[in-house]
């Protein structure tokens, strides 16, 4: 068997407080996992709580198969119709905007894995 030793990446071993420290041993994704993570918190004070997560959760979840997939689905058919026209230099900003449509369900399972607010308290 093939075995590949990686090098520890210059953000975990920043992050390493000593040889007895528990982060050591853990693997170096896993430490540069939690690394981003932390750059990735909210300033003190705007932190939300895991219930509040859930319920935006669920609005993303809502706004997906409510919304989303049925106006994504219109726009795809459209965008197979009308894609000749994207030659055309009228009819590229139609086809284009067809396109951006087609992503909504891509942004709001984006947004619902990434726990994203639309207000901000």
């Amino acid at each position: 068997m093939l075995t590949v030793e990686r090098e520890p990446s210059p953000a975990s071993q920043a992050h390493s407080n000593g040889a007895g420290d528990p982060a050591d041993q853990l693997g170096v994704g896993l430490q540069d996992y939690i690394a981003g993570q932390r750059h990735r918190r909210q300033p003190l004070g705007r932190e939300s709580s895991t219930c509040t997560q859930v319920v935006w959760i669920f609005f993303w979840l809502f706004i997906l198969i409510i919304f989303a997939y049925p106006v994504a689905l219109i726009a795809a058919i459209w965008y197979t119709l009308l894609s000749p026209l994207s030659l055309t230099e009228c009819g590229r900003p139609l086809v284009d905007f067809l396109m951006s449509v087609q992503q909504l369900p891509l942004t709001c399972a984006r947004n619902m894995i990434e726990v994203k607010q639309l207000i901000v308290m």
